[in-house]
């Protein structure tokens, strides 16, 4: 905890990647399944938990909008991108963000981004991004999985990036959540870049795998691209896809033990 308090990042973000199915093979076409509206719901929920009270109307006005895309690119809402700021939170940081609700193909996605637009910010309140584990898969609920980002630019210079992202992950989650998933860095590699960090605990079910990515912004390239953002919904798409496979294998491991037993 020492490391924790005495590093600091600049304008750190925590972006959840959710994906639910709202249309299923099983069901007549164009069907919505039984708890296809969970998500927007949950950001009612998470909402009121963050003290964001524009984050509550979000299923209102999916609703409003008949809960179908208005865009190629799957935007939900007109204006594409809800933009809150929380009216509570600790210290002296200021908790803004963005929601953007998606319907890809048979699949709601949710892109969630709650960040610090703070040049230094210490590792110790970080927690604030993730309050009770608010963001991870247990709350969340999401059939298809999801995917967690943490980007942040280092305010001094890292010798281990490897030790540094560990200890954003720290950071992010409780120590029993740590302890009880057991995730662990899996991979590594560039982003824009900049370093990538892949943390895992390889649960078969897509609602049981905490998946957190750890971006690091080391390089001024990085900045730029990532602002301009084309790289946007290639990401989401490529998460999708993701999601999508190991659900499908999930799916095959529970019907094979249903075929045996």
């Amino acid at each position: 905890m020492d490391y924790l308090s005495t590093v600091k990042v600049a304008y750190p973000k925590l972006t959840l990647y959710a994906f639910h199915l709202k249309h299923s093979l099983a069901q007549k076409p164009k069907t919505p399944v039984e708890n296809a509206n969970h998500f927007w719901q949950k950001c009612q929920q998470l909402g009121k938990q963050l003290g964001v009270p524009r984050l509550e109307t979000l299923p209102a006005l999916i609703e409003k909008e008949n809960n179908k895309k208005t865009s190629i690119t799957g935007e939900i809402l007109p204006e594409r991108i809800l933009t809150f700021t929380a009216i509570k939170h600790n210290k002296n940081l200021h908790l803004s963000g963005e929601a953007n609700p998606l319907e890809i193909h048979d699949t709601y996605a949710l892109d969630l981004t709650l960040r610090y637009p703070h040049p230094e910010v210490q590792l110790t309140d970080l927690r604030g991004l993730n309050p009770d584990d608010c963001l991870l898969p247990k709350n969340i609920n999401a059939s298809l999985g999801q995917t967690l980002v943490f980007f942040a630019q280092p305010v001094e210079r890292i010798d281990d990036e490897q030790a540094f992202a560990d200890a954003c992950v720290a950071a992010l989650l409780s120590e029993e959540t740590v302890r009880k998933v057991n995730i662990y860095c899996q991979h590594q590699g560039q982003l824009l870049g900049s370093p990538i960090f892949e943390y895992n605990n390889d649960a078969d079910s897509p609602e049981e795998q905490c998946h957190l990515l750890i971006w690091l912004n080391t390089h001024s390239e990085t900045t730029k691209l990532e602002e301009k953002g084309e790289y946007y919904y290639p990401f989401i798409d490529l998460l999708l896809c993701r999601s999508k496979i190991i659900y499908a294998r999930s799916e095959a491991i529970w019907c094979y033990e249903q075929a045996r037993s």
